[in-house]
């Protein structure tokens, strides 16, 4: 019985190997990897199980490749975009010091010096995605956790993704890498689900404060 093994393991399951699904209807009985996980209130009650099966012969990756091969290829969209937008940022800053070079006009500076600030800032959050998260956490706006997930998710694309924040909405303690990394996978999963062109792929986001009755969200305790 998975359920019982998986609520009487000490550990977390692995995949397992010694299933198979009934045979039927005249075809031999399927063999099957699975695993199982529980879930608890937040008083250590039982709430039920989780059990995920796949047919082996449709494994082709331990879940650690799996992992990888999935932010692997999350990384790749991002990339994509971000390429188009380098090269607009780096037009505009060509564009500014060809102007002042060869006709000693310094007008265009200004924005060739915004433009580099941008793709310095670009490059830092590419370099936090890639990463990963510190570990370390601190208190800051839902705008300011949303805005970079945004950012490099919609570079390069002609999406409209919006951002609404309640007025007087909290900010929340995370690793700002990790959430990032969080809501930039969520936002290229929806924009990948979207029609294909003429029809242009609009995504919005809304943050407000909530209150959780108790056993809401399990495991987050009742309250703001």
């Amino acid at each position: 019985d998975p359920f019982a093994r998986a609520v009487s393991a000490t550990e977390p399951l692995t995949l397992q190997t010694d299933a198979a699904l009934p045979a039927r209807q005249g075809l031999p009985a399927l063999p099957i990897v699975w695993t199982a996980r529980v879930s608890r209130d937040p008083h250590g009650r039982l709430q039920g199980v989780a059990l995920v099966f796949r047919n082996p012969a449709e494994v082709s990756l331990t879940p650690e490749e799996m992992l990888k091969a999935n932010r692997a290829e999350s990384l790749a969209a991002v990339a994509s975009g971000i390429a188009n937008e380098f090269n607009e940022l780096l037009t505009t800053i060509l564009g500014g010091i060809s102007l002042a070079k060869d006709k000693r006009d310094s007008s265009a500076l200004n924005e060739s010096e915004q433009a580099c600030l941008a793709a310095k800032s670009l490059t830092k959050q590419l370099l936090a995605f890639v990463t990963g998260g510190t570990g370390a956490q601190a208190v800051i706006s839902p705008i300011e956790l949303l805005s970079a997930p945004v950012k490099l998710a919609g570079a390069g694309s002609d999406a409209a993704i919006t951002i609404e924040v309640a007025d007087g909405t909290d900010g929340v303690r995370v690793d700002r890498s990790q959430m990032a990394q969080v809501f930039q996978n969520l936002i290229l999963n929806a924009l990948q689900a979207m029609p294909a062109p003429p029809h242009r792929a609009r995504v919005h986001l809304r943050a407000s404060s909530v209150r959780l009755t108790g056993d809401q969200i399990p495991p987050l305790p009742a309250g703001p």
